[in-house]
Formats: structure tokens, sequence, C-alpha cells
């Protein structure tokens, strides 16, 4: 992913990203048991339908994050970002149906921020990006018997460089 932003003041930022991920963990697998079930010759109940093989499991997320540097003076300074997201999906289901949706949420961000020249810094960051509804990420939807959740959460941790066009100094 990448970042664009803009300085406000010493201490706050505010950038705007782009995210895709290819999330491995994105299915509604065969649920062992149920008359409707790939494996009992079914194709999923309509509110629950089961992903394809070749289904696509890449999410593209845009964040909105302003971030609080806590001490702009230090070397090392770690900062916290709060923000909103908009996530992109698109499922192929068991019967060749596909479906594309969107996803909102808020965004939390946590890093730290080495400082190694008037203009760079490195830094390790970690963006959560919450999105609702659940059914727009995974196509599980909320199911109890399940366990699964009204929300999904798709993260993001990076080390990187950061080049600023006004001295950090």
């Amino acid at each position: 992913g990448f970042e664009f932003g803009t300085i406000l003041s010493r201490a706050f930022t505010l950038g705007i990203g782009y995210q895709i991920g290819n999330y491995t963990e994105i299915t509604n697998d065969d649920v062992e048991g149920r008359p409707d079930a790939p494996s009992a010759g079914g194709n999923g109940p309509a509110d629950f339908p089961y992903l394809a093989n070749g289904s696509s499991k890449i999410r593209h997320t845009i964040p909105l994050v302003l971030k609080w540097t806590i001490f702009p003076n230090w070397t090392l300074s770690p900062y916290l970002g709060v923000g909103a997201n908009v996530s992109l999906a698109s499922f192929t289901y068991l019967n060749e149906e596909t479906e594309s949706k969107v996803a909102f949420g808020p965004s939390l961000n946590f890093g730290l921020d080495f400082v190694v020249s008037r203009h760079n810094s490195i830094y390790f960051d970690v963006l959560h990006n919450f999105t609702f509804d659940d059914y727009a990420i995974d196509a599980a939807g909320l199911d109890i018997e399940a366990n699964s959740y009204a929300y999904d959460v798709l993260s993001m941790y990076a080390l990187g460089i950061r080049h600023s066009f006004k001295p950090a100094c």
C-alpha cells in the first residue's frame, strides 16, 4: 500500500492511503452436517452462500487517517491515529453468480517514527480497518452457529521510509 499526506502542525498529519491485500483466510467453506452444504450437494443457504474456489480474496481499502505524534521533538516518537475507511470486495459463488460489495468503518492506527534526517524518517506502522457489515468482506454475514461477528478487521503492518518536503526539525 501507500499513503499521501499533509502536515497540519508539528504534532498532527492527515493522510489518505490505498491498501490491497490477498486475505487467504477469507472463506465460508463447507459447514459439516448442514444439508445445504456443498459436500451434501447443495450451494449453501440463500443468506449464507458458499464461495467458489476461484473467488477473489483480494480486498481494496482506502483509509483516511488523522495522526497525532505524541512527542514531535523526539528522534523516536510513537504516534496514534483515527479515521475512516472504505473497503471493496468481489465474490464468485458456487452457483457462478458474482457480486461486488462496499464496506465502511473506522480506522485505528499506531506506530513508531524514527527521524534519520531533516526530511526523512523510518517508521513501523500498524493500521486496523474495521469494516461494516461483515458480509461485504467475507460473504459470511452474521451466523451465530459459525461464531462470526457483524464486522471484519482488515489489518496492515508496515515498515517504511517517510519523506517530508517540509523539514522535520
